[in-house]
C-alpha cells in the first residue's frame, strides 16, 4: 500500500513539473509561433557552416533523433536557431503549426537557458518541393543550431600567434621631441556625498538625499575648473607598414566595434580600461593593443586590468567576488602592456562562458582610483557571473559592446551601464542618457527597444 501511495506521489510531482515548464515555455513560443518562415525547395544539411549543429527530429513527430546529444547542448553559448521543416501535409487534419509548437516546446525543454535569452536569434524554414510522405520524409526535420566555438588552449594558442603576427605589422617611427610651456585650463568632473531626485521637479526645487535608494537616484556633480601649467613633451612620429607584411586591419579583425569606439571619442583621456581576454574577445583584443601601439605616446591609457575568468578554474571552483585571474598593468610602456595581455590569455580557459566582469571591476578601480575614464570591454555573448556585486561600483562605467551586431544587447550591461551612471557604447553609436531613465520607460538601441521594469531590463521585442 505504501509503495502504490510512493508511486502515485511520485507521478503526481512528475505531472506537476511537466505542467510547470510547459506554462514557462508559453510567452516565447507565442512569440516563435509568430515568425515569418523563409520558403525554400529543400534544405541542403551537407552545408552547414562552422559552428552549426544538427538536431533532428523524426518526420511528423516532436521527438529527436538522438536526444542524449540535445541535452549535452545546455552547455554550450547558443546564438542562433532555426526551425527546418516541410510543409506537405499527409492529411486535411494535420496542423503544421500544432507540430511547430510541439516541436519548439520540446526543445526549449531539453535546452532550458532558450527559455530565457534573450539575444538568441530565432528564424524558420519550410521546405516546399515535396510532392508525397516518401520525398518528404526524405527531407530534413527540425533544429539547426548555431553555437559559439568554445574557449580551448589549443586555441588560445592560435589566436596569441595570430596577435602577435597582426601588432607587427605596425611600427611607430618618432620624427622628433619638442618641449612646450602649455597654461591649460583643466575641467574636472567631482561628485559630492548627496544624491539627486529622479524626478525633474524636486530637482528644481533643489531636493537632495543622503544615499542612492531603491530609485538608484544619481549622484550630485560639479565641475571643478584650475588652470594647469606644465612642460608638454610633444612627440612628432608616424606610423609604417612594416615590409612584407599584411596591414593590421585584414589579420582577423572582422568587427571593428572597438576602434569605431574610440575614433569617436579622442576626448577620452587617463582612461582606466578593464578588459575581458578571453578566447572570444580576439578580435578587440588584437584592437585594444593595436590601438595602444598608436597612442601610447599619448599617455591616453592610464592601467589596463586583463581578466580572463578564474585562471582555467573549473565551474565548481568559481566563487562569487573571488574567481580571479584579473592582472593589471600601467599604460606607460606599450611592451608592458603586450607581455600581460599574452600572460593572461595563456592562463585562461576554463569552465563556462559567464565572466567576472564586476570583480575585475572592482580590482581595477581599486588598483587605479585616480583614472578619469572607466571602459569595461566586454563580450556581450557572455553573462555576468557576479552581477549581484554591482552594488559595489559607485563610480560610472563606460561599456564597450563587442559582438553585438545583428542581435539584442545583453541585459547585464545595460543594467551595469545605468546602475553605475555610466553609458553603452556599440559599433554605431553612444547610449549615454540611461541615468535619466525611470521605471516604466524604454530606451532603442541599435534598433531594438529595452523596457526598465524594478530596475531590470527587458527587451521589447525579442522576435
Amino acid at each position: 500500500m505504501k509503495r502504490n501511495i510512493k508511486i502515485l506521489t511520485f507521478t503526481a510531482f512528475l505531472q506537476v513539473l511537466t505542467l510547470t515548464s510547459v506554462l514557462a515555455c508559453e510567452p516565447i513560443i507565442d512569440k516563435l509561433m509568430r515568425i515569418k518562415p523563409d520558403v525554400i525547395d529543400k534544405y541542403e544539411c551537407r552545408r552547414l557552416g562552422r559552428g552549426q549543429i544538427r538536431v533532428q527530429m523524426y518526420f511528423a513527430t516532436a521527438d529527436f533523433l538522438k536526444p542524449d546529444m540535445v541535452r549535452r547542448l545546455r552547455t554550450i553559448t547558443i546564438q542562433q536557431v532555426e526551425l527546418i521543416y516541410s510543409d506537405f501535409q499527409m492529411s486535411s487534419s494535420f496542423s503544421q503549426p500544432m507540430l511547430n509548437k510541439a516541436r519548439y516546446q520540446r526543445l526549449l525543454e531539453a535546452i532550458p537557458q532558450l527559455q530565457t535569452n534573450s539575444m538568441v536569434l530565432w528564424k524558420a524554414t519550410a521546405q516546399t518541393s515535396a510532392k508525397n510522405q516518401v520525398e518528404a520524409k526524405k527531407m530534413f526535420h527540425g533544429f539547426i543550431i548555431t553555437a559559439r566555438r568554445p574557449s580551448s588552449s589549443s586555441l588560445t594558442k592560435c589566436e596569441m600567434a595570430r596577435m602577435e603576427e597582426a601588432l607587427k605589422t605596425v611600427e611607430i617611427i618618432v620624427d622628433s621631441i619638442e618641449y612646450r610651456k602649455v597654461d591649460r585650463v583643466r575641467k574636472r568632473k567631482r561628485y559630492t556625498s548627496m544624491y539627486l531626485p529622479v524626478l525633474k521637479s524636486k530637482r528644481v526645487k533643489g531636493v537632495l538625499y543622503k544615499n542612492k535608494g531603491i530609485w538608484n537616484r544619481p549622484r550630485q556633480t560639479y565641475t571643478q575648473i584650475d588652470t594647469v601649467i606644465r612642460i608638454k613633451k610633444i612627440v612628432h612620429y608616424k606610423t609604417r607598414k612594416v615590409p612584407g607584411s599584411k596591414k593590421y586591419v585584414s589579420v582577423g579583425v572582422v568587427d571593428s566595434t572597438f576602434f569605431k569606439v574610440m575614433d569617436r571619442h579622442k576626448d577620452w583621456n587617463n582612461i582606466l580600461f578593464v578588459t575581458d581576454v578571453t578566447g572570444s574577445m580576439y578580435n578587440y583584443s588584437v584592437q585594444l593593443m593595436v590601438w595602444h601601439k598608436l597612442n601610447y605616446l599619448e599617455n591616453r591609457a592610464s592601467q589596463f586590468s586583463f581578466f580572463n575568468d578564474g585562471n582555467r578554474k573549473s565551474t565548481a571552483l568559481k566563487k562569487i567576488g573571488s574567481t580571479g585571474g584579473i592582472y593589471h598593468v600601467k599604460g606607460d610602456t606599450y611592451e608592458d602592456v603586450e607581455k600581460e595581455i599574452y600572460k593572461t590569455m595563456s592562463m585562461g580557459g576554463g569552465g563556462d562562458s559567464p565572466e567576472n566582469d564586476i570583480e575585475a571591476l572592482i580590482a581595477a578601480i581599486k588598483s587605479c582610483p585616480d583614472a578619469e575614464q572607466i571602459v569595461l570591454i566586454a563580450d556581450n555573448w557572455s553573462n555576468v557571473r557576479d552581477i549581484e556585486l554591482l552594488a559595489e561600483i559607485n563610480i560610472p562605467v563606460k561599456v564597450i559592446i563587442c559582438g553585438s551586431y545583428s542581435t539584442i544587447v545583453n541585459l547585464q550591461y545595460i543594467e551595469l551601464a545605468y546602475k553605475t551612471g555610466g553609458s553603452i557604447h556599440t559599433i554605431e553609436e553612444d547610449i549615454t542618457n540611461l541615468m535619466e531613465l525611470s521605471s516604466g520607460k524604454s530606451i532603442e538601441i541599435g534598433g531594438k527597444h529595452y523596457l526598465i521594469k524594478n530596475g531590470k531590463f527587458v527587451v521589447l521585442h525579442r522576435i
